[in-house]
């Protein structure tokens, strides 16, 4: 196996995704999947684009010139402490990630009671809740 198939194939079981559930994500077939982890097949440059975008890496973890696993974000970026936090949450978390990922899809409704639970949850954990 490849060193680009070795970690497309990690960074997708540590997300707890298919084949076919990364495939669709980022726009490629189940079985370009499987022929990139293989090292049967090589991404062309868009799909290894949409591969380092959406596992959150740089294009040089994902080909193996680096081990560095992703970009660090600078704290300009994040200004406000608990987005810190939240995006600190997502990388460590596969699980959170995945559900941040789903929010631009989500009705405005369910939004809205996802922020209200999440409120509800930090308001509790400072002991200002129930």
């Amino acid at each position: 196996m490849s060193k680009l198939g070795d970690r497309i194939k990690e960074l997708r079981k540590a997300m707890r995704l298919s084949q076919a559930e990364l495939a669709d994500r980022v726009g490629v077939s189940r079985s370009a999947i499987g022929m990139y982890e293989m090292g049967r097949r090589e991404p062309d440059a868009e799909s290894l684009e949409a591969l380092a975008d959406f596992f959150n890496v740089d294009m040089d973890y994902l080909i193996g010139r680096s081990d560095v696993t992703s970009t660090i974000i600078t704290p300009k970026y994040y200004e406000h402490p608990e987005t810190t936090k939240l995006a600190q949450l997502a990388h460590d978390n596969p699980d959170v990630s995945l559900m941040l990922d789903s929010l631009p899809d989500l009705d405005p409704r369910d939004l809205k009671v996802l922020t209200d639970m999440v409120a509800a949850f930090t308001r509790r954990d400072d002991g200002h809740g129930d």
